[in-house]
């Protein structure tokens, strides 16, 4: 684990808010020089700690659909590599995580319609063959919170803000889609090394990304944080429910959005489930969590499967698949 102090954790935060924020703001707001922010950001990078800067793109807004799938498979070491090498290299694929307990793996898929994602499962069933046990699949319906980490409770943080409303963005042409690829990649590239790369000048990539962010294309930008070396524990976590009371039901919703140790939750579609991914720092805080849940929503609440993760292999929120 890796010992940072708050002032390292109010960066985090901040970054997590909006990785793309000048260093001077964030260090006026710590009291720090902005030479001081840059050498705590370039330490938590050499750290490990941050992996990467990215963006979080609007699947919704490009008229694409996300599919999960969580497989349990009989795979030796050497044929658990190769499978995770499969879908670490999928151009469809923007999630990859491996999991421990009932289930190997979890993977999100970005397919164009349910006939584009039968197709795809069908193809990946036919490369796992006989080292495949079983799969269940699902599609998110309606989107509660979507973060590259959570929020760090060790410091003062603000309110968590809703995923918000998705709407269809004008089609993207294929030089929006370089832009939006070199920005999940990496999130704090410069306009002018976008503009360098793709020989136009660097007003009309700052016109262009404006659009992106206006028409729900681009989110936000973010760091990626290795969770592990700061103590945290990632979970996978499914609440089944038992009816649908729409009062209990936002009031749930509500929670997990405030929740600051849940990076990523959504609603099923076609089924009384929510899909939570959240951190703790032991499976105590976790257990609190799980109680908590089911004492305050007994009645709408039927059952909670939680499972581990223990490693994220990919994430990439435009992956090459989409920029063709």
């Amino acid at each position: 684990m890796s010992k940072i102090d708050k002032r390292d954790f109010r960066i985090l935060n901040m970054l997590l808010e909006d990785s793309r924020r000048n260093f001077s703001e964030i260090g006026k707001d710590i009291r720090l020089s902005k030479n001081s922010v840059i050498y705590r950001v370039e330490r938590l990078i050499k750290k490990g700690i941050i992996r990467r800067f990215t963006c979080i793109a609007g699947i919704g807004a490009i008229g694409k659909n996300t599919f999960y799938v969580m497989f349990k498979l009989r795979a030796n070491k050497e044929e658990s590599e190769k499978i995770i090498q499969y879908f670490s290299t999928h151009p469809l694929t923007l999630w990859v995580l491996e999991l421990t307990g009932n289930w190997d793996l979890l993977v999100e898929f970005i397919c164009d319609d349910i006939h584009h994602f039968g197709n795809i499962l069908n193809e990946t069933s036919r490369f796992l063959g006989k080292l495949l046990i079983e799969y269940k699949s699902w599609v998110m319906f309606k989107p509660y919170k979507v973060e590259t980490s959570i929020l760090f409770s060790e410091v003062e943080y603000h309110t968590p803000k809703p995923f918000g409303p998705i709407y269809l963005a004008p089609p993207m042409d294929e030089i929006d889609k370089k832009i939006l690829g070199m920005l999940c990649e990496d999130g704090s590239i410069k306009y002018a090394q976008i503009a360098t790369k793709l020989n136009l000048s660097a007003d009309t990539i700052v016109y262009r990304m404006k659009n992106l962010i206006k028409n729900g294309v681009i989110r936000k930008f973010s760091p990626e944080i290795e969770l592990k070396k700061l103590g945290y524990i990632e979970y996978i976590i499914f609440i089944k429910l038992t009816n649908w009371n729409p009062e209990k039901i936002s009031e749930l919703e509500q929670h997990i959005i405030n929740n600051t140790n849940i990076r990523f939750s959504f609603q099923v579609a076609g089924e009384l489930e929510i899909f939570i991914h959240c951190a703790y720092k032991n499976n105590s805080e976790l257990d609190l969590f799980l109680k908590y849940l089911k004492y305050t929503f007994l009645e709408i609440i039927y059952e909670i499967e939680f499972t581990p993760m223990i490693k994220e292999t990919k994430f990439n929120m435009f992956p090459e698949g989409l920029r063709k």
